[in-house]
């Protein structure tokens, strides 16, 4: 009895025990804490996971591959119709043919020459080239050329064929079809000329090995233009020049003609010093090495466009008037004394601090 009184003890103490525990507080957050933990680790899992997974996906498009492959062996060519006006409709006709066959081998052109019949009327009041620009007959369509038979053309020009600012080339009577072929490829068409920079977009490395490739500068989409004045005397030379106003009356026009084909940016920076040690005379030889010192004072590698430098050197006092004398010690013909750097641009010396020292010292 004695022993059954005990056990029965005991057990009231352990489920007292066990009673207490269930009700501890700590014992609480403990499970909180760990539910707490489950449900975070579920929503990383479950939500964060598949959405960190598709927020950060790189966007991929299916290209057509075998398209632009097929690319590769496409030749691309420039189609073109040009008329061919005669007063002679059969003449007309064989220049016509003659052309087609003659440019039928060109590999960017696609040229079909059209026949004509030209009235005397439209010629009877024709007295100068500019009667003939003025004429009704010239091309009104955008991208049209035309080749116009012109009677008696000797009147105006020594040579048997003349191109005009109109998109017209004239002929006279007795022009053959391959005297016009070579103008159009000469003066318009210029076919080897786009041949050279479509390889040289093709092939870059194998285009600058020529000389031509060497010389050319590189096919861009924008390209600066620097106007530079360099005054190697400031503190005893003093420029008024306004160079902005110049621009806008003599480049502008120029470049706005170019607008439809290239972006230009004209820039203009004058009282650039730069050390001049240099006698009245400017050997050929030298004149490359002008243009290194002159490249760190000028602003042109800052921009990632291409950049042609036009640049206006004013001698100082002592070296005027300075010329170029080629090796030979033969001055250069033409008057202008200046010269062009393939793919920088070029320098023109200044002659009219010159005549302003001899009225200054005359006067």
């Amino acid at each position: 009895y004695f022993i059954i009184m005990e056990s029965g003890d005991m057990s009231d103490e352990a489920q007292k025990s066990a009673s207490d525990k269930i009700n501890d507080p700590e014992d609480e957050k403990e499970s909180y804490r760990i539910y707490a933990a489950i449900s975070y680790a579920f929503i990383l899992i479950v939500i964060g996971l598949p959405l960190w997974w598709k927020t950060t996906e790189v966007y991929r498009v299916t290209l057509p591959y075998k398209q632009i492959n097929e690319l590769d062996g496409l030749n691309t060519t420039i189609a073109m119709n040009i008329s061919v006006s005669t007063l002679d409709a059969a003449r007309g006709e064989k220049l016509a043919n003659d052309l087609n066959e003659l440019f039928k081998t060109s590999k960017l052109f696609n040229l079909k020459f059209i026949p004509k019949n030209l009235e005397k009327k439209h010629l009877a009041s024709v007295h100068s080239v500019q009667d003939l620009e003025n004429g009704s007959f010239q091309p009104s369509k955008p991208g049209e050329l035309l080749l116009l038979e012109v009677p008696g053309l000797s009147r105006f020009t020594p040579g048997h064929v003349l191109a005009g600012v109109k998109r017209t080339i004239y002929f006279s009577s007795d022009t053959t079809a391959i005297k016009l072929n070579e103008a159009l490829d000469m003066w318009l068409l210029q076919e080897k000329s786009l041949k050279q920079m479509v390889a040289a977009m093709t092939s870059p490395t194998e285009a600058d090995q020529d000389h031509s490739g060497r010389r050319r500068i590189p096919a861009a989409a924008e390209y600066d233009i620097m106007i530079t004045v360099v005054n190697p005397e400031p503190e005893k030379l003093q420029l008024d020049w306004d160079l902005r106003e110049a621009i806008k009356d003599y480049i502008e026009p120029f470049l706005n003609e170019l607008s439809p084909l290239v972006r230009l940016y004209c820039q203009v920076a004058m009282a650039i010093l730069c050390d001049s040690k240099c006698s009245t005379k400017a050997a050929e030889d030298i004149l490359p090495q002008i243009i290194t010192p002159l490249e760190k004072k000028l602003a042109s590698h800052v921009s990632k466009n291409p950049c042609l430098n036009f640049v206006v050197y004013v001698p100082p006092c002592n070296a005027a008037p300075l010329h170029i004398y080629r090796r030979q010690g033969i001055r250069v013909k033409g008057g202008v004394d200046a010269f062009l750097s393939p793919r920088w641009g070029g320098i023109v010396i200044n002659k009219s601090i010159f005549y302003i020292l001899q009225q200054y010292i005359y006067s």
